[in-house]
């Protein structure tokens, strides 16, 4: 089985697990702006919510790009396509990407957000129709 992991996922799984995350990210999939997302939500957290100092940003985003070499970067195939779920949906243009990239690509998409897989599990008869599967979802904490 093979992961699509969005910027939530990813950046725990690195803070989690630091080096011993590759294992897990491994030959698996991100997509072409999972890294900005992460950058945004470092930006965040240093400048807006006070939680990091910007040494500590910056080394969590080395440890990202430097795992991210090992992992396989997707682009969204089609921005019309995400348009259209992302309206049906009801989700962030971002969102929706890892939606459609995951059910496009067979992939099990690996998501922090709460909020994201309840509308996704709320939504399955839809992906069923459309893309005839289910979307599979799992938490970074399910992995090592």
């Amino acid at each position: 089985m093979k992961y699509l992991f969005d910027a939530s996922a990813l950046l725990n799984l690195v803070r989690r697990l630091g080096e011993e995350s590759l294992e897990p990210l491994r030959g698996n999939c991100i997509l072409t702006l999972t890294v900005y997302e992460v950058g945004n939500a470092l930006w965040r957290e240093t400048g807006l919510l006070k939680r990091l100092k910007a040494s500590e940003a910056e080394e969590i985003m080395r440890a990202v790009m430097a795992l991210t070499k090992f992992m396989e970067v997707i682009g969204p195939e089609d921005p019309v396509e995400i348009l259209r779920a992302s309206s049906e949906i009801r989700l962030t243009f971002y969102d929706a990407a890892y939606v459609v990239a995951a059910l496009r690509a067979n992939l099990t998409l690996v998501t922090d957000d709460e909020k994201l897989a309840a509308k996704i599990e709320e939504h399955q008869g839809m992906f069923l129709k459309e893309y005839k599967k289910k979307l599979r979802v799992i938490g970074s904490a399910e992995l090592r």
